[in-house]
């Protein structure tokens, strides 16, 4: 049997895909979907942590589909989760194992028009329980605190998380040095405000190396490499795609099968709230700047997004006036006092 594997990004519905693979070859007929749109009440074959998968691979036991994320290789301790080399040669250590083991692999991923699509899918879907981590993931030797950022669903305290373990890496830029000039000592000090201007400053960089080192692979590797951002539009066309690559079957005797699809994909749409989150947001900054009535309250936005506003607004020149501003406006209206542009 061959076996194909899904490398993914968190957020980017790795289990998804490899949920539609088994319900086009009748090997599953449950609805994976949870109340937050995730995809977990599928279990699949998740090969994560890295250790999961290399026991994989040295067994004699063969899936026909698995996942897995990224950076297989990174070496981490329990207050090192910076990585240690550029991203685009973590793909490619990656890529080049995992080329020598799998028949054919589908890369799912996400570009600049999906960045808060990905990032609000991984704080609201993406959670470790104490459950899992005791059956699943602590026999490989990883501590609670090490998985710590999402083990609550609490987004602001995963940032903050995130953000400390940052702070006590010797390689992170975001260091003691930092909070000092905020005349703080602990990212757990900061007042929401403040973690807002500070996340509009330092968070979202990462998202555009991941996306660089992502477009580079995709023209160097012989690959599928799915877009998410190409299921809005096409949701139909990259699952026959994907599942052609795939070498399944997806002729007249799957009408059936495909007919159930659409339906679930309606389903599906229905459940994926962050979805259009990144045309929101933008649509949110041109309103602003160009003093044009918008009322965003019937759609409500995460703390992610009020720091990809603000971010986006100084990159445009427009510097906000957010002390003690913990709580963002709703309408360009009682924005506009809160500004000051620059040119």
């Amino acid at each position: 049997m061959k076996q194909n594997l899904i490398l993914y990004v968190g957020g980017c519905y790795g289990t998804f895909f490899e949920w539609v693979f088994n319900f086009l070859e009748d090997s599953t007929d449950i609805i994976p979907f949870n109340s937050n749109g995730n995809s977990h009440k599928f279990a699949g074959n998740l090969l994560w942590p890295p250790t999961m998968l290399f026991d994989h691979i040295n067994s004699n036991n063969r899936y026909h589909f698995s996942r897995c994320h990224p950076h297989i290789f990174e070496k981490v301790n329990e207050r090192e989760l910076v990585f240690q080399k550029p991203y685009h040669e973590i793909l490619q250590d990656d890529l080049d194992y995992l080329k020598t083991n799998y028949d054919k692999i589908l890369i799912v991923t996400y570009d600049e028009k999906s960045i808060l699509w990905v990032e609000n899918n991984i704080f609201d879907k993406v959670l470790l329980t104490r459950d899992c981590y005791n059956d699943k993931v602590k026999r490989y030797g990883f501590s609670e605190d090490h998985f710590k950022s999402i083990m609550t669903s609490d987004t602001i305290l995963r940032i903050r998380h995130v953000l400390d373990d940052n702070i006590n890496s010797n390689s992170s830029k975001f260091n003691i040095d930092n909070l000092l000039g905020w005349n703080r000592t602990s990212i757990y000090d900061f007042d929401i405000w403040e973690l807002r201007e500070l996340v509009s400053l330092c968070w979202f960089s990462k998202n555009i190396g991941q996306i660089q080192a992502w477009t580079t692979i995709s023209l160097e590797y012989n690959e599928m490499v799915v877009f998410i951002d190409s299921l809005k539009y096409d949701f139909m066309g990259v699952i026959l795609k994907t599942a052609e690559y795939f070498n399944i079957s997806v002729d007249n005797s799957k009408l059936e099968e495909l007919e159930e699809l659409e339906k679930i994909h309606k389903e599906w749409e229905g459940l994926q709230c962050h979805m259009n989150k990144d045309l929101l947001c933008n649509q949110i900054v041109e309103s602003i700047i160009t003093n044009e009535y918008f009322d965003w309250s019937a759609t409500a936005l995460t703390f992610i997004d009020e720091a990809m506003i603000q971010k986006l607004l100084r990159d445009a020149g427009v510097q906000l006036r957010c002390y003690n501003l913990n709580i963002f406006p709703t309408n360009t209206k009682d924005f506009l006092p809160l500004l000051e542009i620059h040119h």
